[in-house]
């Protein structure tokens, strides 16, 4: 017999009582929906008896290291069908001790205005026999197991993990997860028609964190500290306003520079294109840490303040920032137009770092370049129509835009003969730049010199 501290609750008509358990104990009187019913019985039952995702492999390439690498890890509750022939609660209200050869009830020993109380508190006896199966926190529960008892395939897998970056000894962390005091919700429903309206309750009203809240709040994730650390302490902008927190679009009239996101993935960029290769779900050491970010704010402050003119005549406008000229650059009919959209600003500075590492171009004749094209595009048949921008005014969708206008920026920097040999040791060839670009545009022929201003 098992027995747990418990608080019994009411929601609606389910009865729960909020216990708290160890790992170990937790582990030996649950199971996954896969393993308390059998295959044959969760086939039968067809759709309308599903009653749990199936397990997938992030429970062990994930979860489970995630356990083993950290001290301060947490988990939110496990919830867990309560099988009322396993289980017993005794509330403190029942209790009593005997003093000076008197029994006494425990309640009324507590203050008054705790006492009513008294019977919602208490213990939750558990059987040593038999199961009960988890209705939601399967994968962290599996990982659990796999962390602190692997089969052979789940031991196989961890080991992998760990070797990548020479992390073995965490596997010797099981012992500690053990004595972990998992927070467990044992809930009473009637039948599995109640079991699957809770989770998909559960699962269909808990709001994910939008990828804007990751960036702004990891801890583990280095390329998320690097941004974090530019904006708060205006490393590359004078001020946060002149980010967007949320999303990637920037409104024609809008007086943010640029989103959050698009900035993150500028900075994610800088360090593939270094070599930099981080695991995301682990803050590299801080002397890391701080001489990549060192590399990071040299190239944005390089591109935004010191030598694309667009950018720099905005970012150190005297203007005040509800006055700023960031609408006024941002229209179509400005030189600098189509690189202060976000997705062109990727593609603009993954464009200078790989000229800047790969050309015989020096800097200051790549900026150069850059400054002397017309980014404008409010002419009828502008240089990007077709390629990059629909005939609406608004960039193409398609995860291949950004590279082709890369592409596009480092040919027309460079020019014909030069692209020619940058793309022989290149990932595309520019005769397949030229293919796509007359397949967007319907032109024949090579691709044009770009427009000056």
């Amino acid at each position: 017999m098992t027995t747990v501290p418990a608080i019994k609750g009411h929601i609606g008509d389910k009865l729960y009582y909020q216990c708290t358990m160890n790992a170990k104990d937790l582990i030996a009187r649950t199971e996954p929906v896969e393993e308390y019913f059998s295959q044959d019985e969760i086939d039968e039952q067809g759709e309308k008896g599903k009653l749990q995702r199936k397990l997938n492999a992030r429970y062990l390439t994930e979860v489970a290291p995630y356990l083993l690498r950290n001290k301060d890890r947490f988990i939110p509750s496990i919830v867990v069908n309560l099988d009322t022939e396993l289980c017993e609660f005794s509330s403190l209200e029942n209790f009593t001790i005997p003093i000076d050869g008197k029994v006494h009830r425990v309640k009324d020993s507590i203050q008054f205005d705790y006492r009513d109380q008294a019977a919602n508190i208490g213990f939750l006896h558990i059987k040593d026999v038999g199961s009960m199966y988890i209705l939601d926190g399967q994968h962290r529960m599996a990982a659990y197991r796999a962390a602190m008892k692997p089969s052979d395939k789940e031991k196989k897998s961890l080991i992998k993990t760990f070797e990548e970056r020479e992390e073995t000894h965490l596997m010797n962390n099981a012992s500690d997860l053990k004595n972990d005091q998992i927070s467990v919700l044992f809930v009473s429903l009637k039948d599995k028609v109640e079991m699957r309206k809770l989770f998909t309750d559960v699962n269909s009203n808990a709001r994910s964190i939008s990828q804007s809240e990751k960036i702004g709040m990891a801890e583990r994730n280095g390329y998320f500290k690097i941004v974090q650390n530019i904006i708060d302490d205006n490393l590359v902008f004078d001020h946060s306003e002149w980010i967007l927190p949320q999303g990637v679009s920037l409104q024609p009239n809008s007086l943010k520079f640029i989103p959050k996101k698009t900035l993150t993935n500028i900075v994610e960029k800088i360090c593939e294109l270094n070599d930099i290769e981080w695991e995301k779900n682990i803050l590299p050491s801080k002397s890391e840490l701080e001489k990549v970010q060192t590399v990071c704010v040299s190239f944005l402050n390089e591109l935004f303040r010191k030598n694309i003119d667009g950018y720099k005549r905005v970012l150190s406008s005297p203007n005040t920032y509800l006055e700023n000229s960031c609408p006024s650059y941002r229209n179509p009919k400005n030189t600098f137009a189509l690189i202060m959209k976000p997705l062109p600003m990727e593609s603009l500075a993954e464009a200078i770092l790989l000229l800047k590492m790969k050309s015989d171009l020096d800097t200051p004749q790549i900026y150069k370049a850059i400054n002397n094209i017309d980014w404008s595009y409010e002419k009828e048949e502008h240089q990007f129509l077709g390629s990059i921008i629909n005939i609406d005014g608004n960039i193409q969708n398609g995860k291949g835009i950004k590279k082709r206008l890369r592409n596009l920026i480092i040919y027309w920097v460079l020019g014909p003969e030069k692209a020619k040999i940058f793309f022989e040791d290149f990932e595309d060839s520019l005769e397949d730049l030229t293919k796509e670009w007359r397949k967007a545009t319907g032109k024949k022929g090579e691709i044009p010199e770009v427009e000056l201003k």
